[in-house]
């Protein structure tokens, strides 16, 4: 976006060659001799329509556009700032300057705070001065809306920004307490968006940006609001519909984001995420829960797949009292550092040796609470708090590495890296900065990536594994199996393990497709020299079936289950 786009550009004053002008006063001399002003000037052509009195001005504002109105302040039974409210409720493009035979100071007041232009004496009234207040006026008027514009409307989309989309939903909630109507509120949010913007660029991204805005504007009626609130994110406010009418429209936006963007000769494929809500006088009336409330159905749109559509109802009413009362009580856990890892073994399948450790999240909420990853990593997601987390547990893990290595200095520790750090800038350098705190070598530690990293950010995941592998650490991809990895893709990641999915091993002796899979992905990793680990192993057929396909490792509660640091210290103890 360039910085002219957001620049406000007005030429010659921005006067017209035509400028409407309604003369509002009810003494017949004055309005002769203000006619006669006008028409004496040469530079512009001031096209004049009189008005005597209140009553006479109102309709004529309501039938046409006037550039400037130059109001009497005495007019009968009303004054000129009576007047001036109906103007100002009807076209906020229209100057108003206010003329008095009168000098009075409170009158001059009472003008400047109702929002004149000016206010001119009739008494030392010239040409020359009346026309510059007519260019002044206009000229600031325009100035003021095109200000008014950009704090209101996104600079690249033009559409309502957040400012002027929570006013108006607002001012929505508090009609809809009179009227009984219902309103629907939609946050979409398009998938994968990032890709594109560091794939093609972000002049390509603006460019999709204000295409959608525009398809979003016409899959919507003109009473609807449509709102970027930031980066792909829109949200849409449609009043007074039924559900069913509701769904339709959805349809119709599914339908115009998924239709093929072509620029510069490349087709973009694009879907969105939907969370939907509905609002009335029965309804919460504070903006910011309604907004939550979509945000939360989007949420589950987003975690069921993407490209879908959720409604929030009464279970995510339910999920979101809890989860705000879950994320306060995982930022106070954050800081009290209840956050540690414990450690699942992992066993040399030929020798039986534990080879290495993963480091599993657990909430030690108190001596006798300890929590599970499934009851808390989510709503951490959901926070954006997963980087913080990620480090409280590898700084944790390599002060036990510490411990564990002075019983066997060839063990190591894996930790996870969830799709969200793998996208973290400062990841990098998180690592580097632990390493050197505990003094760790690079090559004691294994990170391991999800495997949906991969999928959903495969540009940036590739290019972090690539920096981390030559810092020395050891990376493995977890879940593999799971998701849709091309096999070229295998082949270019600087990776050294592959875990398989822990829904593959349980298939063993269930399913025949399944054990087709694993018997797939342990022959291709020998082909690609990758170490594979088994993740999950719970029965005797399953590690026998491993065994006799080559898989290396396994983990699982078959072996052990995550152990604390002393019951791991204890473990490893026996085994050396």
């Amino acid at each position: 976006m360039s910085n002219m786009d957001s620049s406000i550009q007005i030429n010659d004053y921005d006067v017209a060659e035509h400028v409407n002008v309604l003369l509002v006063d009810d003494d017949g001399i004055d309005r002769e001799y203000i006619i006669n002003m006008l028409s004496g000037n040469h530079r512009h052509q001031y096209d004049v329509t009189v008005a005597q009195n209140y009553q006479d001005a109102l309709p004529l504002l309501e039938e046409h556009y006037f550039d400037v109105c130059l109001i009497d302040y005495y007019l009968g039974n009303h004054t000129g700032l009576e007047l001036l409210k109906k103007i100002n409720s009807l076209n906020s493009m229209t100057s108003v300057i206010m003329l008095t035979g009168a000098d009075a100071e409170d009158i001059d007041d009472q003008a400047l705070q109702a929002g004149v232009s000016n206010f001119l004496s009739k008494n030392t009234l010239t040409s020359k001065l009346l026309d510059r207040s007519i260019r002044y006026a206009t000229h600031h008027k325009k100035l003021s809306v095109e200000y008014e514009r950009l704090a209101h409307y996104d600079d690249l989309t033009k559409l309502v920004n957040r400012s002027l989309f929570f006013d108006r939903l607002t001012h929505l909630i508090k009609r809809s307490q009179r009227d009984k109507h219902k309103h629907a509120l939609l946050y979409l949010d398009l998938d994968f968006f990032k890709n594109i913007n560091e794939t093609y660029g972000y002049k390509i991204g603006d460019l999709i940006l204000k295409m959608c805005a525009n398809r979003l504007l016409q899959s919507v009626r003109s009473v609807d609001t449509v709102a970027r609130l930031g980066g792909d994110e829109f949200a849409l406010i449609l009043e007074n519909i039924s559900p069913k009418d509701t769904q339709k429209v959805i349809e119709k936006i599914v339908q115009a984001i998924e239709k093929t963007f072509t620029i510069s000769d490349i087709d973009f494929e694009i879907s969105a995420s939907i969370g939907i809500t509905f609002f009335s006088d029965e309804t919460p009336q504070e903006p910011g829960i309604i907004l939550e409330q979509a945000d939360q159905a989007l949420y589950q749109a987003k975690k069921a797949g993407r490209q879908r559509h959720c409604y929030f109802d009464d279970q995510l009413k339910k999920d979101i009292g809890k989860n705000r009362i879950l994320g306060q009580d995982i930022r106070n856990a954050l800081q009290k550092g209840e956050f540690l890892p414990h450690y699942q073994p992992q066993y040399n399948l030929q020798t039986g040796d534990i080879e290495s450790f993963e480091a599993l999240a657990r909430w030690q909420r108190s001596e006798q609470e300890l929590i599970y990853p499934q009851q808390f990593l989510d709503q951490v997601e959901q926070l954006k708090i997963m980087p913080v987390l990620t480090e409280m547990i590898l700084d944790k893990a390599c002060v036990d590495l510490k411990k564990l290595s002075a019983i066997n200095s060839d063990i190591k520790i894996a930790v996870n890296i969830s799709a969200t750090d793998s996208v973290n800038d400062n990841l990098l350098e998180m690592v580097k900065s632990v390493l050197k705190k505990h003094d760790i070598q690079a090559q004691q530690l294994e990170l391991e990536f999800d495997a949906s990293a991969l999928i959903v950010h495969p540009d940036e995941t590739m290019n972090i594994l690539d920096k981390l592998n030559r810092l020395g650490i050891s990376i493995t991809i977890n879940n593999f199996g799971k998701g849709n990895i091309s096999l070229w893709s295998l082949a270019e990641l600087s990776i050294a393990t592959i875990n398989i999915d822990m829904s593959l091993i349980h298939g063993i002796g269930v399913s025949l497709p399944k054990e087709i899979i694993v018997k797939v992905i342990l022959d291709m990793a020998k082909q690609f020299s990758l170490k594979t680990v088994a993740v999950g192993v719970e029965t005797k057929e399953q590690a026998s079936f491993l065994a006799r396909y080559g898989c290396d490792n396994v983990q699982g509660y078959l072996y052990s289950r995550p152990l604390s640091i002393k019951d791991a210290s204890q473990l490893l103890e026996n085994y050396s």
